[in-house]
């Protein structure tokens, strides 16, 4: 199957199609995973949020999928204008450690969309990627700290509810170094 033929299907998907099917399908043909992929940074609409969403339920299933293609996702998101690509990417790479090369652009994107994020998901994934790089990076957790602290007054309940949960968590280890 091409990337043409994988974003027909997308394109087309109707009630007979369910995410599960689209799932067994990838499952059962790894190779088709590399095409979903490619097609859910195309930029490429509908099919590329559909794809997207496709291997990120995928990835939660079979998990690690995604390792060779990290760097690519890294700086995909940055750019990304599409609301479901973009946290679709985000929750892909909430599952991942993040290679060093990546983490200093990914940083400042993620701070960006905790601070000017268009979607509570947008803030609270950076939130909870961050606070994965400020468990290996502990220089970080001042300022993340700091960041989420000075929007509780004017988030949603959502954000409030992750960012102090995730505040609490530095305070302990914080307490215990």
């Amino acid at each position: 199957m091409n990337t043409q033929t994988a974003e027909k299907i997308l394109a087309d998907l109707g009630a007979g199609i369910t995410k599960t099917d689209l799932i067994t399908v990838l499952a059962h043909n790894p190779g088709l995973f590399k095409i979903y992929c490619k097609l859910a940074l195309s930029g490429k609409q509908p099919a590329a949020w559909r794809a997207a969403w496709i291997v990120d339920a995928y990835d939660e299933i079979y998990g690690g999928c995604f390792t060779s293609c990290i760097p690519f996702i890294c700086s995909g998101v940055e750019n990304e204008k599409n609301d479901g690509v973009r946290r679709a990417m985000l929750r892909i790479l909430s599952r991942y450690e993040i290679p060093e090369p990546q983490l200093a652009g990914l940083i400042d994107t993620l701070y960006r969309l905790l601070w000017e994020g268009k979607t509570v998901s947008d803030k609270v994934l950076s939130m909870r990627i961050l606070y994965r790089i400020s468990c290996r990076h502990h220089e970080m957790r001042h300022e993340l700290y700091d960041s989420i602290g000075m929007q509780l007054d004017r988030e949603s309940k959502g954000f409030c509810s992750a960012g102090k949960r995730i505040m609490a968590a530095i305070r302990k280890e914080e307490n215990q170094n």
